[in-house]
């Protein structure tokens, strides 16, 4: 073969092999990919907490607030939870509110112990209260243990009730350092409610307590618990029927409100009904 013809054959294989295709390289097995972070923390108690919510929307209905509490206190068996025991502590007064006989004092009991629990958890209890509560930077909890201890008090009578009543002082005055707002001015209108309650001698301060439910009413003047408790409490103590009979018929002529508050506005008109039926006795 003559060198020409050497050469036509060289290139000849050369061009073959560079237009050859590239041998097949095997792909890597594909990683399937991690489910979204949402699907893993899916709360199992989703559906409990959806009817206990809905359920509390309703709670002008006692059955519909027995049932949102049994649905929360299932959710809390599954899981701790300081945001549940906080709304269990609510709605543990509210039904008491609304209950009769003991079992008022079984919810207030109830309430109070969740709002304990919310602020200092199993194994954190014990030692002195009222001094642990100074030290305390959340109103919640301290607003809901007093509110459910104070009404527990009322139940329990002057005697039995007289070291609810005033650890829940103690812990209504921290309440109301931190945030008087809270729940529609919740902290002034208690503490108020307890100061005209107590005796002068035994901390009582009417003057004092007039001063925190008008607070409690300019903060929040379409809560009319706000002003059941100005009638119900400062006016009876002090026995001025004229500002009595005002606050309540200001009740009874206000409508429910926001949905936020018009179950406790219902409550609060029902009350002020009674309060006025009862006027002649108390004046």
């Amino acid at each position: 073969m003559s060198f020409r013809h050497r050469l036509f054959f060289a290139l000849s294989v050369s061009l073959v092999q560079a237009c050859a295709p590239a041998p097949t390289v095997p792909l890597a097995p594909t990683v399937p990919l991690a489910p979204p972070a949402a699907a893993k923390l899916a709360d199992p108690r989703a559906g409990l907490l959806t009817l206990a919510h809905g359920a509390f929307a309703r709670r002008s209905e006692p059955a519909q607030v027995r049932r949102a509490v049994e649905a929360w206190e299932q959710a809390l068996d599954a899981r701790e939870d300081r945001e549940l025991r906080l709304r269990l502590a609510r709605a543990s007064h509210f039904l008491g509110l609304v209950s009769e006989g003991a079992q008022r004092r079984v919810h207030f009991e109830r309430g109070s112990e969740h709002a304990l629990r919310a602020w200092r958890p199993a194994g954190r209890t014990g030692g002195d209260e009222c001094a642990a509560a100074r030290e305390c930077a959340e109103a919640a909890p301290l607003f809901w243990r007093a509110e459910n201890l104070e009404a527990l008090a009322r139940e329990q009578g002057i005697v039995a009730g007289a070291a609810p009543r005033a650890l829940a002082e103690c812990l209504a005055q921290r309440a109301v350092a931190l945030r008087p707002d809270l729940f529609h001015g919740g902290p002034l209108r208690l503490l108020g409610r307890l100061l005209a309650s107590l005796p002068a001698l035994g901390g009582g301060d009417l003057a004092h307590s007039r001063e925190l439910l008008e607070a409690a009413i300019a903060r929040s003047p379409d809560f009319l618990q706000n002003r059941v408790d100005f009638a119900a409490f400062w006016a009876v103590k002090a026995q001025d029927r004229e500002v009595f009979g005002s606050a309540l018929r200001a009740v009874l002529d206000a409508p429910d409100g926001d949905a936020a508050i018009a179950p406790e506005n219902r409550l609060a008109r029902e009350r002020a009904r009674a309060l006025l039926e009862r006027a002649d006795v108390l004046f």
